[in-house]
């Protein structure tokens, strides 16, 4: 089934200060379930929330949040219950550069709070919204090999919003504690997932892209002692035509209670001009649907 997609109600667009011509760039970030946060080139940030249509201005960032960061959200309940004290969906984002190059020239800077790795305090009902830097995790003490730069492969939160979870390749996997922002290593393994992880209480596991087919899949990271299993899948919700190649990592959200949007992204020869290939992009947005099969953590999938 084909739907079309809803003409926009709001239209963000980054600003420069320096005039035209001054290069712009602008994010999106979700906020809770029914909030996004848009941020620029210079860190400005706004809060746009789709119940009310309401935009507010945000703290800045000490350093712009753009592409290629990681986002989690953290209610201020730690448990999925929002504060209403402060307009709702109170909260904390944390927002990690995937790629932490820089950090290896200066390894004394690590063990100080750095601009790569900050969280966005909102609505909390104990103090006004802030920006604050964060340490990085140990692995960027770790020597680098041929110049191959650690990236942050997938990330979850976990333990009811105390922690977390990120995980690199060849690294392993740490957590940060939210309350104390104190890291620690939990395993020399990784998650087995590529990207972010989302958890659904309904169905009390954790669901994403799987690390290698990056299909949907399901885990189970309450225990971690080891490293964690998939639980059934990993299901495969499209079935592209062959000529369709996929030109970048497919984009994973959460709808909430089991369902997900899958966001895949492809490039099809169109014809040619010359020796030139002309390719066309596609973008597919598939909607999926997971549910308890009844029988232990069994669960199934619905496109």
């Amino acid at each position: 089934e084909r739907i079309r997609l809803p003409g926009p109600i709001l239209i963000i667009k980054a600003h420069s200060q320096r005039g035209a011509g001054d290069p712009c760039d602008l994010a999106c970030y979700p906020f809770g379930q029914r909030k996004v946060l848009s941020t620029d080139q210079a860190g400005r940030n706004f809060l746009y929330d789709a119940d009310t249509r309401d935009v507010a201005a945000m703290p800045k960032f000490h350093k712009p949040k753009l592409r290629r960061c990681l986002s989690l959200f953290v209610p201020s309940g730690g448990d999925g219950e929002g504060d209403d004290r402060e307009g709702g969906c109170g909260g904390s984002l944390y927002l990690m550069v995937r790629e932490l190059r820089e950090v290896k020239r200066y390894k004394i800077e690590v063990r100080q709070p750095s601009m790569d790795f900050e969280v966005l305090f909102y609505g909390n009902g104990r103090t006004t919204s802030h920006c604050k830097r964060l340490r990085l995790p140990p692995f960027v003490l770790e020597p680098i090999h041929q110049n191959e730069y650690p990236e942050i492969r997938s990330y979850a939160v976990v333990g009811r919003g105390c922690h977390i979870c990120v995980s690199v390749d060849g690294r392993g996997t740490y957590a940060l504690d939210t309350a104390r922002y104190t890291w620690s290593k939990i395993g020399d393994w990784t998650l087995p997932f590529h990207g972010k992880v989302e958890y659904v209480p309904e169905l009390k596991l954790w669901f994403g892209l799987s690390g290698d087919a990056q299909h949907l899949a399901a885990a189970d990271l309450s225990d971690m002692d080891s490293q964690p299993q998939l639980v059934g899948g990993p299901w495969k919700e499209l079935d592209p035509p062959d000529e369709w190649k996929e030109c970048k990592d497919p984009q994973f959200v959460s709808l909430g209670s089991g369902r997900f949007c899958i966001a895949r992204f492809f490039q099809e020869a169109a014809g040619s001009a010359g020796d030139e290939v002309i390719n066309e992009n596609v973008a597919v947005f598939t909607g999926v649907e997971v549910k308890s099969s009844g029988t232990g953590k069994e669960v199934q999938m619905t496109p």
